[in-house]
């Protein structure tokens, strides 16, 4: 079934889709009067929904059968090293498959990509279609490393930086950590890995340097393995 974002304030039992969701349903889907589709807010609430008339600029509905999407056991963000192109986009999909709730694109000494702040976030609205999410992951605004290392709160959560260093704990070994966070941030460096100076700023901001392997992986192969690693332990 068709998937489109209808935004929380324009919720009710008659709503209509606009903008680029509308034309996605009319245009791009053809779809028409009478038709089924699934609608969700990007905050948790998705339903079922019939379509009652198209036009160029808005798609109305009726909605029923509303449902909510469970609270996440763990809340995981994901802060990376902003990738060139693809790379990034590809990230950005795969993150939000394996269920990331934020991510956070940083500018390092090595970054060599400056943003594509919109384009990114309709990369994560894309995936969340697909993937039959109903809360859309925000993409922040792309911040200094430092910035965001300043913000890092000292509450419940598990602050992980994904680390070439010799003397990195595994990966395994910094998720199982007692007792269970409410929160997992982890922080992965662009090609090439962050400076010392930087890995030496997230060891103070809390961030405990682990390994990933003996291999060297790809800045977005290791997002996805630690995100993975992630959802398998905190299922």
């Amino acid at each position: 079934m068709p998937r489109f974002l209808l935004e929380p304030e324009r919720w009710g039992r008659e709503a209509s889709l606009t903008g680029a969701e509308a034309h996605h349903c009319a245009r791009v889907m053809r779809a028409a009067p009478g038709d089924r589709v699934e609608v969700f807010d990007g905050a948790g609430r998705g339903a079922e929904a019939t379509i009652v008339s198209v036009s160029k600029q808005e798609v109305r509905l009726t909605i029923s059968g509303e449902r909510w999407e469970a609270e996440p056991a763990v809340r995981v963000v994901l802060a990376i090293a902003a990738l060139k192109g693809k790379a990034m986009d590809w990230t950005i999909q795969k993150a939000v498959e394996l269920g990331v709730d934020e991510i956070v694109p940083v500018l390092s000494e090595r970054s060599i990509a400056r943003g594509e702040g919109g384009k990114w976030s309709r990369t994560a609205l894309e995936a969340c279609k697909q993937c039959g999410r109903w809360r859309l992951p925000p993409v922040g605004p792309t911040e200094r490393l430092e910035e965001f290392l300043g913000r890092q709160s000292s509450g419940e959560n598990r602050r992980i930086l994904a680390s070439l260093g010799a003397d990195s704990v595994p990966l395994r070994a910094a998720l199982e950590e007692a007792p269970r966070p409410a929160e997992a941030v982890f922080l992965v460096g662009p090609e090439g890995d962050f400076s010392d100076s930087e890995t030496r700023a997230a060891i103070e901001a809390g961030f405990v340097a682990a390994s990933l392997g003996t291999t060297v992986l790809r800045s977005e192969t290791a997002a996805i393995h630690c995100l993975s690693a992630a959802r398998y332990a905190f299922a």
